[in-house]
């Protein structure tokens, strides 16, 4: 006989509320399937081939970060996406597979740009589709920079700050989540000089709002690499280490630029009681 106890709590839930986990694997392996390997599904100057290779008969050569790569497969083999992770799906790790999908995220919106193919197949578009849907399962978004699209990382804290700023910080406060940024001392250390000076250019702002917070940011910029060489006394520093006192000083400075949008939302307030 079933034991059908508990079933009123599981019906609390519709099919819409359960969270299904994402499992990047099997989406590699479901991409390699209809994207590279189902013949006839895309038409590219009234022939049909594989979605990769209608991008490789006509459009591929017109990327302009195509680099020296003269197709799909050879730019992904650049990536660190070699041959063997399409015999062996299974192996892929996270970090190829977002770089696999904001590859073909890139390449898909350049070739509908250009109008140079169509998809006929439906579960080619499905999947072309999912990608988003991925990025967001995974809790990543795809963020336009001029002709590109950045997979970056889903940050509350940066997205409700973006409107406040000029765009060129903008993009440098997205590109700092940006996941190939995440472990790249050099590229961090770069932004942060930028936000640095964008702070400073408003330093009696700034330094009125939260002055622990200001002074905290300063000190990392000014000891730790950015604005100065690395002070004496942490010399040692790992680069683990010196990624997190950056990514702290990337977090002072969203909490700096929230927060003086904060306070010119209570004076207008004030500004109302009067």
């Amino acid at each position: 006989m079933c034991d059908i106890i508990g079933i009123g709590d599981i019906m609390k839930k519709s099919i819409f509320d359960v969270e299904i986990r994402l499992d990047f694997k099997k989406e590699f392996f479901k991409m390699l399937k209809y994207l590279h390997y189902a013949e006839n599904t895309t038409k590219c100057n009234r022939n049909y081939y594989t979605f990769i290779g209608a991008i490789d008969s006509y459009i591929y050569k017109y990327w302009p970060y195509r680099g020296t790569t003269l197709n799909c497969t050879e730019f992904l083999e650049s990536i660190g996406i070699s041959k063997f992770f399409f015999a062996k799906p299974d192996c892929i790790d996270i970090d190829r597979f977002l770089y696999y999908i904001e590859f073909i995220y890139n390449i898909y919106e350049y070739a509908m740009y250009s109008g140079s193919i169509c998809v006929d197949d439906e579960n080619v578009k499905a999947v072309l589709e999912n990608i988003e849907i991925i990025a967001e399962k995974l809790n990543y978004k795809f963020v336009q920079q001029g002709d590109k699209f950045l997979l970056t990382k889903r940050d509350v804290n940066v997205d409700s700050v973006i409107n406040k700023v000029d765009e060129d910080i903008a993009l440098l406060l997205l590109e700092y989540n940006d996941f190939k940024v995440k472990d790249n001392l050099k590229r961090k250390n770069e932004i942060l000089k930028s936000i640095d000076k964008y702070i400073e250019k408003n330093q009696s702002e700034y330094s009125n709002i939260d002055k622990d917070s200001y002074k905290s940011f300063g000190y990392i910029l000014n000891n730790f690499g950015v604005n100065h060489k690395i002070n004496d006394k942490y010399k040692d520093i790992t680069t683990d280490k010196l990624l997190k006192w950056y990514d702290k000083a990337f977090d002072l400075a969203i909490h700096l630029i929230r927060f003086a949008d904060v306070k010119k939302i209570n004076k207008e307030r004030k500004e109302l009681e009067k």
